[in-house]
């Protein structure tokens, strides 16, 4: 019984007509499996000759990557890398930067120029300027049968958005809102895909401002999430060993200009990895990474092989990486420095063998009928049999180590992953930040209410993140008036996340007049 259940989670076994335990390929769409769809995603991958091209390419790169380090590696003290004790190449620790005065004294004086602002005064002007509240309503799309329904939507978002909650809002309302009206708007008129519609609104906009492009291009984003308490008896709450805690983790994905682009609520114990390539195919926003950076949890083999298959570029920061297996490409393949670091040969044939599924997975993913988390779950629980996933993991375990090889000897590729993960870190502290009403917990046993409170803490951190970058850029412009010498260097060094100029607490004016929509200047040169 036991061999039958281990069959079935496999795949090798399957119950026709099962929700869980079908046929797994008989789910994707027929049109995934068209020739000439394969043959043009194929093309536009690079890979012109079919299976035959796919692992060309990947071969390809790991030799380059296996020579270019074995010439690096030496011994004297004009070497590009040191070798240890045990022959392999020495990663020195990157050296911090230090910010230069003169960026610390820029960033003093625009916030002395930067008014004060009310969270939901933020939240009020971004939603008159992006009209992110137009994504809320009934599921019928009829009239909202609210009286003034997008100022509702304004104190609903930042009464949940906040973690304050519907009675505890009403109170700071001036009486201009009953608990009972904030939590009908939030329980009949906003729904989760409505809220991450409404982020991409704010997503959208805040990319057209030049200052947030001193910061990132949009072309990477970072993965990581933060722990938030909740009760004991749901569904998602688990044990939290690193934090000694009962709750879930916040997973979210930031883009490289510092905005959120995408927050799900998942349980302790999953391997974050697996949702790592999701937001960046579901995010619904006109910034489209295709490079993601995390942790070392953000990696394994699967993760690496399939997001080769998507096209993207898989960079997470693996701090033991001398503990991994890195393989070569061929067993005939011997290297005078480096050779002792591979010990394993990538099994070509088995890539080779199941590449019509490679590209029946990819286009399937590629069309929204499948989300890479689905596959990734399902490879990493049950693949001690199952050939494909073997064969995705060969796959991953080539790329992985084409990346490891480059990690090693480019100290500028660590110090861009590196980079990344700290952005998406100073994220988490200001949404924890905004988050000032639920002091890090979440007060529903419904799992669907937990990630809903999530993603409205998203909405309202891209909204105050929105409402600084247009401070910052009329700040800026006010000390270039004054003659104050502003250098573009200087820039990068600024952030959206400043909560100097931020007010939390206090009674909260209902009468809001939201400013007129910026103008979006181009920053002072």
């Amino acid at each position: 019984m036991l061999e039958l259940a281990t069959a079935i989670k496999a795949g090798e076994v399957f119950v026709t007509g099962s929700l869980s335990f079908d046929r797994f390929w008989d789910r994707l769409p027929s049109e995934a499996a068209e020739p000439a769809a394969v043959s043009a995603y194929a093309a536009a991958r690079g890979w012109e000759n079919g299976a035959d091209g796919l692992v060309r390419a990947v071969k390809r790169a790991l030799d380059q990557k296996a020579g270019f380090l074995d010439s690096a590696v030496g011994s004297g003290q004009s070497a590009y890398l040191q070798r240890g004790k045990h022959g392999r190449p020495v990663v020195t620790r990157l050296r911090a930067m230090e910010t230069p005065e003169s960026a610390i004294n820029l960033e003093k004086q625009m916030m002395a120029h930067m008014p004060e602002r009310a969270v939901l005064e933020a939240i009020s002007n971004t939603e008159h300027w992006a009209k992110w509240g137009q994504h809320f309503g009934l599921p019928s799309r009829l009239a909202p049968q609210i009286k003034e329904a997008s100022h509702r939507y304004v104190l609903t978002t930042f009464a949940y958005g906040c973690g304050l909650g519907p009675t505890e809002a009403a109170r700071h309302l001036g009486g201009t809102v009953t608990a009972d009206q904030l939590a009908f708007a939030d329980r009949r008129h906003v729904d989760i895909e409505d809220l991450r519609a409404a982020s991409a609104e704010l997503i959208n906009l805040y990319a057209k401002f030049e200052l947030p492009q001193q910061w990132g291009r949009g072309q990477s984003a970072a993965a990581d999430g933060p722990h938030f308490e909740t009760y004991e008896d749901n569904l998602l709450a688990e044990h939290h060993i690193r934090y000694g805690k009962t709750g879930g983790i916040a997973y979210r994905h930031v883009s490289d200009n510092y905005i959120a682009l995408f927050s799900r609520f998942i349980a302790c114990g999953t391997y974050e990895a697996t949702y790592i390539l999701d937001a960046l195919l579901q995010n619904l926003s006109d910034v489209r990474p295709s490079r993601v950076h995390a942790d070392t949890h953000g990696q394994s083999a699967a993760v690496f092989g399939l997001a080769y298959l998507l096209g993207i570029e898989l960079m997470p920061r693996i701090r033991r990486w001398h503990t991994l297996n890195l393989y070569r490409s061929d067993n005939a393949n011997r290297y005078s420095r480096i050779n002792s670091l591979f010990s394993g040969t990538v099994n070509w044939m088995l890539i080779h063998e199941h590449y019509p599924q490679f590209m029946q997975l990819a286009l399937a993913i590629q069309s929204g009928a499948l989300a890479p988390s689905a596959v990734l779950a399902k490879v990493n629980s049950y693949s001690t049999r199952n050939r494909f996933a073997m064969a995705l993991k060969e796959l991953g375990n080539a790329v992985r180590t084409t990346y490891l090889l480059e990690w090693i000897m480019d100290e500028s590729l660590r110090r861009t992953v590196h980079k990344g993960t700290t952005k998406i870190e100073r994220h988490h502290k200001f949404a924890k930040h905004l988050a000032f009403g639920s002091g890090g917990h979440l007060r529903s046993n419904d799992p669907a209410d937990q990630e809903k409170a999530i993603v409205y803490n998203e909405l309202v951190t891209n909204a105050v993140a929105l409402q600084n970058v247009v401070d910052q850029t009329q700040a800026l412009h006010m000390l270039k008036a004054e003659g104050v010498s502003i250098r573009p260097a200087d820039l990068a060094f600024l952030s959206p996340y400043a909560t100097s100029k931020l007010k939390r607490f206090g009674d909260y004016p209902t009468d809001l007049k939201p400013e007129a929509m910026p103008t979006q200047p181009p920053l002072p040169t």
